[in-house]
């Protein structure tokens, strides 16, 4: 992260989330039910799904399923247009990712994009609430949104159950730990905890109320937590400590190096941590 250069995209609305799943296939989200796909490393993007193909396919969907639930949902997408936005995505493999976002969006491709199966039926998702975050642990899914919406998967994404939390407002990130830990983070900087898949909740003591929007596991299993507030946080038994005294801007996200230093990004640019900043 030490240098940068731009290189071109074939469309122009703001993209959310970038992941690869080895150093040549990756996959970009965004703005307009975008989906963007590279085979080499980033050099070259190709779009493999927009609004309007979006809600035309899922519409499509919904009538040869019958669904008038699925129907009303499409239609919805159909007429108010094309602008709705992915905010994560899981990819499993080259060609296997799972996408979701505003309105209760969630869809799944095993082809890499050229065709995409509704998720939404699987979630009790009935007001069209935002998903923020998706994560994947053994064959435990997990689905966190807005207004404290929370749903979890124990067969792979088959099903999904409904967890009730302690706290309404929204989640705008997630972990998965071993075989029964979540633990949920977002607005005001609310973090909750569950060591038995969401039964029990326990809430997390945090110095900073600055709503957190990213998280990730280091390679000691540590969660790192990045906030509005532009501070590191790290999940330490039932409280959250400060992890850098470095003076960071507004944080969007975080990510893990290879070396174990972290590149920030935040709303001036990407900023990368060396590890001494954790002392």
């Amino acid at each position: 992260g030490a240098s940068w250069r731009q290189v071109s995209s074939p469309v122009s609305v703001t993209l959310t989330e970038v992941k690869f799943f080895d150093d040549k296939n990756g996959y970009a989200i965004g703005h307009g039910g975008t989906v963007l796909r590279t085979i080499n490393g980033g050099e070259d993007w190709q779009i493999q799904l927009n609004g309007r193909q979006l809600a035309s396919d899922l519409l499509a969907q919904a009538e040869e399923s019958k669904d008038k639930e699925a129907i009303r949902q499409a239609k919805f997408l159909v007429e108010d247009g094309p602008d709705k936005p992915f905010l994560d995505m899981l990819v499993l493999d080259a060609q296997h990712l799972i996408v979701v976002g505003a309105y209760g969006l969630a869809l799944e491709s095993k082809d890499a994009g050229k065709t995409w199966v509704s998720w939404m039926d699987r979630l009790e998702n009935d007001f069209g609430l935002h998903l923020y975050s998706i994560r994947k642990q053994g064959d435990r899914i997990l689905v966190a949104g807005e207004q404290g919406f929370v749903a979890l998967s124990m067969d792979d994404g088959q099903s999904f159950t409904t967890i009730e939390t302690p706290y309404e407002g929204s989640f705008f990130t997630a972990q998965l730990q071993g075989d029964s830990k979540i633990v949920l983070a977002g607005l005001r900087g609310n973090t909750l905890v569950s060591n038995d898949n969401g039964e029990h909740w326990k809430h997390i003591k945090n110095p900073i109320h600055a709503s957190i929007l990213a998280s990730f596991i280091n390679a000691d299993g540590q969660i790192i937590m990045a906030n509005q507030a532009g501070i590191l946080l790290g999940l330490k038994a039932d409280s959250l400590v400060p992890v850098t005294r470095k003076r960071l801007p507004p944080l969007t996200n975080v990510v893990e190096k290879s070396n174990a230093s972290v590149l920030a990004l935040s709303i001036h640019g990407p900023v990368s941590i060396d590890v001494g900043d954790f002392k």
